[in-house]
């Protein structure tokens, strides 16, 4: 952690030099880059300040208005400090019906937050999706630290924030496959 503190006030160009210019060769256009370079500014500041969104426009040669508006598009982009963790609760029609809302205010309640903020200590950031995660099968579902888990109910919910505060990071094998079909085994053939 200590690292990351000090590299904070260094440009992405000093941190990534060589990354920023292996990333923009694979565009004719370097303005295509514009999502690789905030995934890589929000990877290693934890979110997109104006200062980073500066220098990707700077190294993009654009406007910082046309930077933060692409970003801004998308859902997962911070441009405001968020917590270690995040929790997003799904509330798309299917989750909301299998209980959603009871779980989010649930989550809201044991980390004393509302939906949108983060927790006094900055552990947690929790939010309501507004959107669809796309794992409807696995109702209600949330997104923990951009890994799927679901269905998931308030008890394992608790026991996942317990796990998160004592070191666990969520891996994708720890979640659900989400819009994977599995290979199914051929059919015997009938000789």
């Amino acid at each position: 952690m200590e690292q990351r503190v000090l590299e904070k006030g260094q440009s992405l160009r000093e941190l990534f030099g060589e990354e920023i210019d292996e990333l923009l060769s694979h565009y004719p256009d370097k303005r295509s880059a514009v999502l690789p370079l905030l995934w890589l500014a929000q990877e290693h500041d934890g979110w997109i300040s104006d200062r980073r969104v500066a220098e990707i426009a700077h190294i993009l040669e654009l406007d910082p208005t046309e930077v933060r508006g692409v970003g801004g598009f998308y859902h997962l982009f911070y441009f405001h400090p968020i917590g270690e963790h995040t929790i997003r609760v799904c509330d798309d029609v299917m989750c909301a019906l299998k209980g959603a809302d009871d779980l989010l205010d649930h989550v809201c309640d044991k980390l004393d937050v509302e939906a949108g903020e983060t927790t006094d200590d900055g552990e947690f950031t929790v939010e309501r999706t507004g959107w669809c995660i796309a794992a409807c099968a696995k109702a209600p579902a949330v997104l923990i630290d951009d890994v799927y888990f679901g269905p998931i109910d308030q008890d394992q919910l608790d026991e996942m924030i317990q796990r998160l505060r004592d070191g666990w990071q969520p891996e994708t094998k720890d979640g659900v496959n989400v819009g994977l079909v599995e290979e199914m085994a051929p059919e015997p053939s009938e000789a």
